[in-house]
C-alpha cells in the first residue's frame, strides 16, 4: 500500500471512531437531563409544553408521567387552568399532534383542552353526587 493511501484511510478509519463517540457522548447528554431545547431527546415534549403554557387559559403545565426509552415516547402532563380546573394529557408515541409546530401545535392544542374541557364537564354531570355527612 502506498503511504498516500494509508494515510487517507487512517484520516477515514479516525473520522469515523470520532464520529461515533461524539454522537454516543452527546446522545448520553442530551438524554441525561431536559435542558428545555426544541430539539432532541425531549423536544417533542419541550414543544407541546411551552405551547400549552402560551395559551391564555392556562396557569401552569406540570409534568406527570414520561416513558423514557431510547426515544421518549409517551409522556402526560396536567394542565391548570386559571380558574384552577386541572385537565389531564397524554400524549402517545404516534400521536399526530406531536409532528405539528408553531401556531398549528397551538391551535391543535387549544382545540384538544376545549374537547377535554367538554369531556370532563360531562363526566362531572354524569357522575352520582356524592353524599358528605
Amino acid at each position: 500500500m502506498k503511504p498516500k493511501t494509508k494515510k487517507y484511510l487512517f484520516r477515514s478509519i479516525t473520522l469515523i471512531i470520532v464520529t461515533v463517540v461524539g454522537y454516543v457522548l452527546f446522545y448520553r447528554w442530551d438524554i441525561a437531563k431536559n435542558r428545555g431545547y426544541k430539539f432532541g431527546y425531549y423536544g417533542v415534549f419541550n414543544r407541546i409544553a411551552h405551547s400549552l403554557e402560551s395559551i391564555p387559559d392556562v396557569s401552569s403545565v406540570t409534568t406527570t408521567s414520561m416513558n423514557v426509552d431510547i426515544s421518549l415516547e409517551e409522556f402526560g402532563l396536567d394542565v391548570i387552568l386559571k380558574d384552577e380546573r386541572t385537565i389531564k394529557l397524554f400524549f402517545q408515541e404516534r400521536d399526530p399532534i406531536r409532528s405539528l409546530s408553531g401556531q398549528k401545535l397551538r391551535t391543535a392544542l387549544e382545540g384538544l383542552l376545549k374537547t377535554q374541557e367538554i369531556n370532563s364537564n360531562s363526566e362531572q354531570k354524569d357522575s352520582p353526587p356524592t353524599n358528605n355527612k
